[in-house]
């Protein structure tokens, strides 16, 4: 009896890292608001992290986080590194490319609880009533890791994630415009 359990386990185990061989590698995310606002009134909150930390979701998720930025924040090279507890973890995020009032994108870091790393972008694409926000990522999965991406589970949570974190987004950029 117990032979065959183990051997039940190995075929799935081995099942298992077949299916992950066959599997995506790749995850790509994004999600869009419309904010009231131009793009040159939303662009300083997303490129400067010492303003996103006003509408990121994660911040909220631990008041002890410590964070710091290097270089000069809101241009090509700053760093915004972050340490906090277990649901937001280590890391840093580094802004690569910046277009003014355009489009931004980050190259981002965990360190724990598990070393991962992403591409991050958002877009501002000016409309009639508004502005488009785009928020995304790309990301590269190693076999076996890659099976996480069958479940759509880590999407969902992201996604609800940047959801979320428009949703703040707008909310303060709207509330501003309102003030001023």
């Amino acid at each position: 009896m117990v032979k065959k359990i183990l051997l039940g386990i190995v075929g799935l185990v081995v099942l298992l890292l077949v299916i992950a061989a066959f599997a995506p590698k790749k995850a790509h995310l994004e999600r869009s608001i419309v904010i009231e606002a131009s793009p040159e009134a939303i662009y300083p909150h997303v490129t400067h992290f010492s303003k996103r930390t006003a509408w990121y979701p994660w911040s909220q998720l631990d008041p002890n986080m410590e964070s710091r930025v290097e270089g000069t924040d809101g241009q090509e090279g700053a760093t915004y590194h972050w340490s906090g507890n277990k649901d937001v973890g280590v890391g840093h995020q580094t802004l690569t490319s910046l277009e003014a009032n355009k489009r931004l994108e980050t190259d981002l870091v965990f360190e724990e609880p598990f070393e991962s790393k992403a591409n991050t972008f958002m877009t501002l694409d000016a409309e009639e009533g508004g502005t488009k926000v785009v928020w995304g990522f790309d990301s590269k999965f190693p076999y076996p890791m890659n099976l996480m991406l069958l479940t759509g589970g880590m999407q969902k949570a992201i996604g609800k994630d940047y959801d979320k974190g428009l949703a703040s987004l707008k909310k303060i950029v709207e509330e501003e415009q309102a003030g001023s």
